[in-house]
């Protein structure tokens, strides 16, 4: 008996012929026909199926069995999902040989991150390297939904709460998160929020005013599901009025100007002190009405209340007598870089500069607006913007962030007294 096999013959179908040759211990060789057989393929057997425990629409294997009726050496899987952009997801799967023979390609869905329609082309690829589609599969990927809700805005607190509950979500949840934002105010305003799940299978996140720079009016929040398979759907989540925040009370850095020329020198006048106009005269301002006049200008330039910047030199400088580390003649009139011990920090050309430099500083602290003259503030931190838009937070005590221009509890209570005094 011989058995013949097709691989030795290409894996070519159709009508096969056989002659029979024998040959005698003497050398005699007869030749006979032994007949025909007709070799038709196997069926294929293609199957695809999802692998993961109650549907989860995670991860999806095909089979093949008799792939190799065609002269199959292996077989790959194109998968694609055509929710977005067509193909641009396409992905090959490279497939594995099982003990019997099968093969197996293994399909999962994170690679693709797509909801909806799904397709999955099977390949055999031939003993000359060439691809050959035998089966095309179509699957339907879920889109996670949710209901949502916001709560009442709580003053007190300063917070509101966002809950999604009936979750749909086959693969699972992997994360939920809600961006909520100042309506008008997006990319200055928006916070990402992570939700947590809670013991009733709801999840909810908890949104806090302060995330978003104190701002009074309409939030804005959608809500982001993602699934463990990957996918994630975006719904719009809802709105909640603030109409008032923790800053009631608290004193705004920048604004208008609230005090003139005139009132900032008068309050100087009836102070029992001396205006150094020999020093400062060399730095441009040699009375006290002309370094008014500069605090005034680079204050309104920036946007920063001139009684806020007047206020804080008086405070940092004794009332313009200096007499700590920081030098008259530094024209250093907010204590930047002076940090104790000796440590005179940093210095300026002339008053105008040195004042700038004040006010740049409060501005970083206050706002997250550009400046509008040239930087010249050496401790400016992109680290700092809007972490004290309030007198009150310039001490660190005092401010949420932990962070502020002075450590004592008292610094910007200080600076408000000497406000209150300029108004009076």
């Amino acid at each position: 008996k011989a058995v013949a096999n097709i691989k030795n013959h290409g894996y070519s179908i159709g009508t096969y012929t056989s002659h029979i040759y024998i040959t005698g211990e003497n050398g005699v060789v007869t030749c006979l026909i032994a007949g025909n057989c007709e070799v038709t393929p196997a069926d294929i057997e293609i199957a695809m199926s999802d692998i993961t425990a109650n549907g989860k629409e995670k991860d999806y294997r095909v089979e093949a069995q008799n792939i190799g009726v065609y002269g199959g050496l292996g077989m790959e899987v194109a998968v694609w999902g055509n929710s977005e952009g067509g193909q641009n997801d396409l992905r090959w799967y490279k497939g594995y040989m099982g003990n019997e023979g099968q093969w197996y390609a293994d399909i999962d869905i994170s690679n693709h991150k797509e909801r909806g329609l799904y397709y999955a082309d099977v390949y055999v690829i031939m003993h000359n390297g060439a691809r050959m589609c035998v089966k095309s599969f179509q699957m339907n990927i879920t889109s996670p939904m949710a209901d949502v809700s916001i709560g009442a805005y709580d003053k007190a607190s300063g917070t509101f709460e966002l809950t999604a509950s009936n979750i749909q979500c086959p693969s699972g949840v992997k994360k939920i998160e809600f961006p909520v934002w100042k309506e008008g105010d997006q990319a200055a305003t928006v916070y990402w929020y992570t939700a947590k799940k809670q013991a009733d299978g709801t999840y909810k996140a908890v949104a806090n005013i302060k995330n978003h720079g104190y701002s009074i009016g309409t939030y804005t929040s959608h809500i982001y599901i993602t699934g463990e398979n990957g996918v994630v759907t975006c719904l719009i989540a809802g709105n909640c009025e603030v109409n008032s925040t923790l800053s009631d009370g608290l004193y705004t850095i920048m604004g208008n100007a609230g005090i003139s020329v005139n009132q900032m020198s008068s309050y100087f006048r009836s102070l029992d002190v001396t205006y150094p106009s020999l020093a400062l005269k060399k730095g441009g301002a040699a009375s006290i009405e002309e370094f008014c006049q500069i605090v005034y200008e680079e204050a309104v330039s920036e946007g920063v209340k001139a009684e806020v910047v007047f206020a804080q030199i008086m405070l940092e400088t004794g009332n313009l007598q200096f007499g700590n580390d920081v030098k008259i003649e530094q024209f250093n009139f907010g204590g930047l870089g002076a940090t104790g011990n000796g440590n005179p920090g940093c210095s300026f050309p002339d008053v105008r500069t040195g004042i700038r430099a004040n006010v740049q500083h409060l501005k970083c602290y206050a706002s997250n607006e550009p400046l509008n003259n040239e930087k010249v503030d050496p401790r400016w931190g992109e680290w700092l913007r809007n972490k004290a838009p309030y007198v009150q937070w310039l001490s660190i005590p005092h401010n949420p962030y932990g962070t502020g221009w002075a450590a004592d509890e008292k610094y910007g209570e200080s600076i408000l007294n000497i406000i209150n005094r300029l108004y009076n």
